[in-house]
């Protein structure tokens, strides 16, 4: 006799997304020397031009990976896989320290256009440092003069972070001859 003979095909089909291998640490503090906490604000509400929005956007990705927030690689059970930034968010947040939080979205693709799960990395723009004070020369006035600043001289003062400082003060008198 004659034998049959038949031909299967089987077709496989890549439909498992790729996983984003995330770094341990995802969350990390700057200063406002960093990234200027104005700036991101306007960011925040649309308001800076395309130039600014390109220079901004690439200072805070310069600091994620400066910082090591972000993905380490991707894989994927049948292709090679890759990832990128998909989004940045700014949230102002005003809440001290914490002024401002910077949200950097990635996702990953493979070969046959699977998307991974988004995740996220964090940086927050806090206020750590102290507002630097600069006070007026030491004068010596008559008794009848007013010891007021307007007379005596107004201290001055300058915050990293952009802040209004509020300058009190106590009048020491030592008396003369």
């Amino acid at each position: 006799g004659l034998s049959a003979s038949g031909v299967q095909t089987i077709t496989i089909e890549d439909t498992t997304p790729p996983v984003l291998d995330m770094p341990d640490v995802v969350e990390g503090d700057i200063s406002c020397s960093d990234i200027d906490p104005v700036v991101a604000e306007a960011f925040a509400n649309g308001e800076l031009s395309d130039e600014e929005e390109e220079e901004f956007l690439a200072a805070a990705g310069a600091l994620f990976v400066e910082f090591g927030l972000v993905p380490e690689g991707a894989s994927d059970e049948c292709s090679d896989a890759s990832f990128g930034e998909v989004g940045v968010n700014v949230e102002v947040v005003d809440d001290c320290p914490t002024l401002i939080t910077l949200e950097c979205i990635f996702q990953a693709q493979d070969e046959c256009g699977n998307l991974s799960e988004t995740a996220s990395t964090f940086l927050n723009i806090v206020d750590n440092e102290a507002p630097v004070i600069e006070c007026p020369a030491d004068v010596t006035i008559s008794c009848e003069e007013s010891t007021m600043p307007d007379n005596t001289g107004m201290a001055s003062a300058t915050d990293d972070c952009g802040s209004m400082v509020e300058i009190t003060y106590v009048d020491e008198v030592s008396e003369g001859c």
